[in-house]
Formats: C-alpha cells, structure tokens, sequence
C-alpha cells in the first residue's frame, strides 16, 4: 500500500468515525460509499460496528451490516466481538438486529468466552434468553472451565440460573479445579441457589480434586441453612477428603460445635478413621495436647453421640492417656464413657521412653483422685497394676514429692483383685497342681467364693 493509500484510509477513518459520534447517518453512507470503509478499523481497538454498538446506534449499525461490516470483528486487544458487547451491556436491540443478520452467537474472545458467558456475569437475563433461543452454546466453558451457569452463580443470580438451566445447561460440569456449580454456592452461602441446582439434578456428592463435598466444605464456616438443604437433598455425611478426613473429623478440628451436632443428627459415623487410623475424637485430642484447655465441648459431643475412646493405632497414645496428663474433668469424662487403660509407648521427661498405662500415667502426673477412680472403677489388667507395683522410678518419684495418697494407691495395687487371683493361681498350680484332689483344696483357700471358682476354671 502507498503512501497515498495510506492517507486515504486515514481520511475515511476519519470521516467514518466523526459520522458515528454524530449519528449522521446520510454522512456515514457517503463515507462507505466511497470503498471498503465498512471494514476500516476506527482505532487499534474497535471496528465500524463496535463503535455503533456502544454508542447504542441501531439506524448505524443496520448501515453498517448492509454495507459488509464484518459482524464478527473483533478488537485486537481482547478479541471481544460487537455481539459480546452488546450481551454485556444488555443492549437487546442492538443484539437482536446482529441475530437477524445472522450474526453468529457464538463466537468466543481471546478467553474463550462467548456472549453468553458475558450475559452471565452481568445478569442480562433477557439478552441471554434471545442468545439461547438464537443458538448459542449453553455449556460452552471458557479458558478456566467456567460455563455461563457457573458465572451466574459465581454473581449469585438465581434468575440467570434458571434461564441457563431452562435452556439446556449441565449442573454437574466442573471446571480446571474441579469446581461444579453447586460447589460455588460455598462461597457465599448461596441457599436458595444451591436449592436450584439440586432441584434440577445436580449432584449433591461430587467430590473434586482433593476429594472434598459441598457439604464437607459447608460444615466449616457455612450457614446453617446451606447446611440444611444438602441435608434435605440426601448428602451423605460420611464422605471424606483424599486423606480420610470425614465431615465429623473437619467440624470437631474447626470447633464448629453445631455443625458437629446437625452431621451427628444426621447420621454421621463418629467412630470413622482416616488414612492414619485416627477418629474425630483422637484427632482433637492430639492436636489439642500441647494447648491450655481442651474443647471439652466438642469432646462431650462425640462421647455423647457414641464415640469410642479405645479406637487407637497401635503406634498412638490412647485420649484417656493425654487427659490423665493434665486434665481431670477430661480423664473422668472419657473413664465414664468406657475408657480403657491400655498400654502405649511414652516418653517421660528424664527417663528413657516406657510402655506405660494411663494408671500409671496418672500417678507419675500426681493426679491421685484420677488414679483412684480408676481402681474404683475397675479400670485396670494384670499387666498394667503389676507394672505399677514394680516400677522402682515411680516410686522413687512420688517418694521425692512426699506424695502419700499416690503411694497410698501404688500399695492398693498389691490388693487389688488382679494381683491377689495371679498371687492365688501361682500358689494353687505350684502347691496343688491339677490333680483330682484340686477341688477340695480350692474350698480350703481362705478366698472369696467368686475367685476359687476362677481359679478352678485357671
């Protein structure tokens, strides 16, 4: 092109935008007359049409489309066509004279974004009707994964919604995070939208990338409300993330005490385990170990609902371990809810690491009264009060700290019933054997009834 040509296209540009900003239409037809001016671009942005989209021209625009305007130029920037300009900013005429000119309606930007999706995130419900009715795409996704249906709840309109659901959209697709529509409703505690969805099929338990629910990202931080609609609609409560972590698992963490109890109502498993074998109620204790105060609300909870404090991993302390170290109001919480006093490898401070019973934890941490229900209580083996009875660094320790009613206990645990059957046992077996004459010394034992008929059976 010369020089000359050059000049030309400047002149006509020139002329061809100041009718438009004008609205001169008997100019703009002597300037396309002249030649090509139809396709001129204005500026490096916006073409013939564009400009008469925005300056909401209709007598133009219709010129401009009868002289050979291209209907689907775009801006050189973001690729954005006069169509999708019109969705955006709800310009119905506009956009109705384009589809009786066979404009297409689907032509995407530079993102992938059609006119739907702007339709979407402006809320122009009518302009996205006519878009359907004309042929656009309902479930076309853009760049990221996003449908026009997940825009319009990512802007909380539920009307858009339902014009996009009643023209064809899919609920249950998902984006590059594995995000569906229902899943977005999250964020803002959309209830009434999440209603939406479910009513029209969407599924309440897709699980994205890391494996989490609607409702295991509700129980946190969600309404109650939003809570209670995937609840109505069958959520299952029990569905965990990638890691094994249940509802009931994430609400007891986040001391989220009533979303706790609504899943627990609902049916949830309190005993659940993740990939590490821990339940909701180890978990808050492990975590809560080294804090001031344990959530002692959240704890009865769980044991209210059922929970089993003796569900353990063989490499883990017990909750009744990690109470009796400093809690009592905890230890006696989980000793009435059947707590046992088994052994778990400890590590004391000064000594080398020790299988150890909560028994014996608790009269190493000086809690008396703890131990004390325990024997009461008959929470104790054999095993665990012979350890007790012989272990030379406790008593060292309680000696040290003039700690009489724990020595007190250490003592009882000679007399306790485990002890004095073993005492028996070893004493019939050596002295009597299993001969026919065992019965008869048995009676002669100065013990009581219950025990001779152990011992008979041992």
């Amino acid at each position: 092109m010369t020089s000359l040509d050059d000049d030309l296209d400047k002149d006509l540009r020139l002329q061809l935008h100041n009718s438009l900003l004008e609205g001169d239409l008997v100019a703009l037809e002597y300037v396309l007359d002249q030649g090509n001016a139809a396709e001129l671009a204005i500026n490096s942005c916006k073409s013939p049409l564009q400009v008469a989209v925005e300056l909401d021209n209709v007598d133009a625009l219709r010129i401009l489309l009868k002289a050979g305007a291209l209907s689907d130029g775009r801006t050189s920037c973001l690729g954005v066509t006069p169509m999708a300009n019109a969705a955006k900013e709800n310009k119905l005429e506009i956009l109705r004279t384009l589809i009786q000119a066979e404009v297409s309606v689907n032509t995407p930007n530079v993102n992938g974004a059609t006119p739907l999706h702007g339709a979407a995130q402006f809320g122009n419900v009518e302009v996205a009707t006519e878009l359907i009715k004309a042929g656009a795409k309902v479930n076309v996704q853009e760049c990221n994964g996003f449908t026009p249906l997940m825009i319009a709840v990512n802007k909380s309109c539920v009307p858009m919604a339902e014009a996009l659901l009643d023209g064809g959209a899919l609920v249950d697709l998902t984006n590059r995070n594995c995000q569906s529509a229902l899943m977005m409703c999250v964020r803002k505690n959309q209830a009434e939208m999440a209603r939406l969805l479910l009513k029209r099929g969407a599924n309440v338990d897709l699980q994205d990338y890391d494996g989490q629910t609607v409702l295991w990202k509700v129980v946190v931080g969600g309404s109650m409300e939003m809570l209670d609609v995937l609840l109505e609609f069958g959520a299952n409560v029990d569905l965990c993330d990638s890691e094994g972590v249940t509802p009931v698992m994430r609400t007891a963490l986040e001391e989220e005490v009533d979303s706790l109890k609504r899943v627990i109502q609902a049916g949830a498993d309190v005993d659940a385990v993740c990939e590490a074998g821990e339940t909701a109620l180890l978990k808050v204790m492990e975590i809560w170990r080294q804090d001031k105060e344990f959530p002692l609300e959240i704890i009865h909870t769980l044991l209210e609902a059922g929970a089993n404090p003796n569900i353990v991993p063989d490499d883990r302390l017990s909750p009744l371990h990690i109470a009796v170290e400093r809690n009592d109001q905890l230890a006696e919480m989980l000793l009435s809810c059947g707590a046992l006093n088994i052994k778990r490898y400890y590590s004391l401070r000064g000594f080398a690491v020790k299988l150890v019973c909560p028994l014996y934890l608790a009269l190493w941490y000086l809690r008396d009264n703890i131990a004390d229900l325990m024997l009461r209580i008959g929470c104790y083996n054999l095993s665990c009060m012979s350890y007790v009875w012989n272990d030379m660094d406790l008593k060292a320790r309680l000696e040290e700290k003039k700690q009489n009613a724990c020595l007190s206990i250490v003592e009882r645990t000679w007399k306790s019933p485990p002890l004095l059957f073993e005492s028996a046992r070893k004493v019939v077996s050596r002295k009597i054997g299993y001969g026919a004459k065992r019965k008869e010394k048995v009676d002669g034992l100065p013990l009581p009834e219950k025990l001779k008929q152990n011992l008979l059976l041992g």
